[in-house]
Order: structure tokens, then sequence, then C-alpha cells
């Protein structure tokens, strides 16, 4: 409660009326206030929280659509390179074959395997 009281003198300086305000501030309307204050903090703290999630998000869909194509770009890699190392072995096979039947009479059952 904020009061105030003042006097209107007469000209020899006697006190001729007296007059007074008062204003009254409630526990109430003070709790409101500071609620209102912390209601207004925690929107400007949560709009924050919600752009810097949103930017998070932007940059992990990036970061996944490039993972994506990285991983393509990987498996046609694995494709050719496993492509390229069974020419060697289908080489190998295509050379063996004449010769082991060539040989099938001169050596054992043994060194087939």
């Amino acid at each position: 409660m904020n009061s105030a009281i003042t006097q209107l003198k007469d000209s020899p300086g006697d006190a001729k009326y007296f007059f007074g305000t008062t204003e009254i501030i409630t526990v109430r309307q003070e709790q409101q206030n500071i609620i209102n204050q912390i209601l207004s903090e925690l929107e400007s703290k949560n709009s924050g929280l919600e752009s810097t999630l949103s930017m998070k998000n932007d940059k992990l869909e990036t970061t996944n659509r490039e993972l994506k194509m990285k991983n393509e770009k990987l498996e046609r890699s694995a494709f050719i390179a496993s492509h390229d190392l069974r020419e060697p072995v289908r080489n190998i096979i295509s050379y063996l074959t004449p010769l082991k039947m060539k040989l099938r009479d001169e050596l054992s059952s043994d060194s087939f395997k």
C-alpha cells in the first residue's frame, strides 16, 4: 500500500486542509504481475527453442539426404569392385578347366580337390 498526505496552508502558515491518496496493490495483483512476467519469459525462451529445433531438423534432413547419396555411391562402387574382382577368378577357372580335362587321367582324385 502506498499512501501520501498533503497539507494546504493558509498565508500565515496554518494548516487549513489535508488531503490524501492511497494506492492499494493486493497480494493477488502482485502475484499476477509475477506470473505474467514469468509467462512472457517462458514464451520468449520457447520461441528461441522452437527456432533452434527447426534449424537442427533442417540440418538433420540435409545430412540424411547427403548420407543416402553417399550410401548409393558406395553401393555402386562395391558392385563395380565385386565385378572387377570376379573377372580374374573367371579367367583362372577358364584356364584351369581345359587343363583339368587334359590332366584328368594323369592326376589322382585328391589333386582335383
